[in-house]
């Protein structure tokens, strides 16, 4: 049975290995990003349009590339599917920690909300014929991106002697 030509699947562990393990200062072909964001290269061409992005040469920077990737699939996915080799080829500070804080109800509900709105309005969810549920980003990667915005200048600046600490909060854009 042929496969939905919009319906995203999942890249496999040699597909994400490769891509991640790469230099990161080249390019990405769009056809290499199609495969990594389990979508069709139009669709590629017209999330892009649709964000005023202008591929060079049929190609992007790898570091734009990755931002995609990491924003179209669940981290934790994309962690278990690269296995130990995630440990070499992606910064140490990036690798995922479990929290148990305590917060009121109606935060958490309002998150669970936001997360599914958000994943809800992805271009390739959008753009889909079939969408699967499980490769949903969820609330974890949704929390990860607001705090991440959150990080202060100070705080930024308080980290400056911590390499593990710069490189993770700079990936993929490691310049």
């Amino acid at each position: 049975m042929p496969i939905q030509p919009a319906a995203p699947t999942f890249p496999r562990h040699e597909t994400l290995a490769r891509f991640f393990g790469r230099p990161p200062h080249g390019r990405v072909a769009l056809a290499e990003m199609a495969e990594l964001l389990g979508t069709t290269t139009s669709t590629v061409r017209a999330m892009l349009r649709d964000e005023g992005a202008q591929p060079l040469d049929g190609s992007i920077p790898w570091a734009e590339a990755a931002a995609y990737v990491l924003d179209a699939w669940p981290r934790a996915r994309i962690l278990e599917a690269l296995g130990p080799a995630a440990a070499h080829i992606l910064p140490l500070d990036f690798q995922l920690t479990r929290v148990d804080w305590a917060f009121p109800i109606f935060i958490r509900r309002a998150i669970e909300h936001q997360a599914a709105a958000a994943w809800r309005n992805d271009p390739r969810v959008r753009r889909s014929v079939v969408v699967s549920p499980i490769d949903a980003r969820g609330v974890a990667d949704y929390v990860a991106d607001l705090l991440y915005n959150e990080i202060q200048p100070a705080t930024l600046d308080a980290f400056r002697d911590d390499p593990s600490f710069l490189r993770a909060f700079h990936y993929p854009d490691i310049d």
